[in-house]
């Protein structure tokens, strides 16, 4: 019984993320309505800050973007609160975590990361430090939030067991290979040559493949 309640309990790194759900599922409507306006505001007071600071080149370039670096936190936890507050938390992409094995997880988010490194590295010198501190920040949060594994997904690969949504995941690949054998039964009837013997006009007839 004590083995099962250990394995039971949450990872360090994944009991932040249940606290905060925690915290967050016990604001009032009203106090979550304020925290996250507060939020917003607090932000982008700290972008524009960090922006302005970056223009007038008055200090090092890596101060702006570290004063940006807080608010890419602050978006983060807000978008995290709504999704975890409101139904947006039912749509598909953030549910991965429940659909998608940890590997299927890591292929996703390098898609993400090679996306935004086509779109923002070449835009770089065009975006404030401070935007683009905050963007990177709550990227990387957010790849960690989606990676993290579950205790579940731990123990399955401490015990060298496969996730069952790899094995899934295989099985389609597999289905989708390799026609079935009444499928291919059928291909090659329709394939095979159609031929018969013309009695009117005294030969073969028919169809040739």
């Amino acid at each position: 019984m004590a083995k099962q309640k250990k394995e039971a309990e949450p990872i360090p790194f994944d009991e932040l993320f249940v606290n905060y759900r925690a915290k967050v599922d016990g604001f009032t409507s009203s106090k979550a309505k304020n925290l996250t306006i507060l939020g917003i505001i607090v932000a982008g007071v700290l972008i524009a800050a960090s922006s302005v600071l970056y223009s007038l080149e008055i200090l090092n370039s890596w101060i702006p973007a570290l004063i940006g670096a807080p608010a890419g936190v602050l978006l983060f936890l807000i978008g995290l609160g709504v999704i975890y507050r409101t139904k947006v938390g039912e749509w598909n992409i953030f549910s991965m975590r429940e659909r998608l094995s940890f590997r299927q997880r890591v292929r996703r988010i390098l898609i993400w990361l090679g996306v935004y490194a086509v779109v923002f590295i070449p835009l770089g010198s065009y975006i404030p430090y401070g935007v683009g501190g905050a963007i990177l920040i709550s990227l990387a949060l957010t790849c960690l939030a989606v990676a993290r594994r579950s205790p579940q997904e731990i123990e399955w690969a401490k015990n060298g067991f496969p996730d069952p949504r790899d094995i899934a995941e295989a099985e389609e690949k597999d289905e989708y290979a390799q026609p079935t054998e009444g499928a291919l039964e059928e291909t090659i009837e329709s394939e095979a040559d159609t031929v018969y013997y013309d009695e009117q006009r005294g030969g073969i007839g028919g169809k040739l493949n």
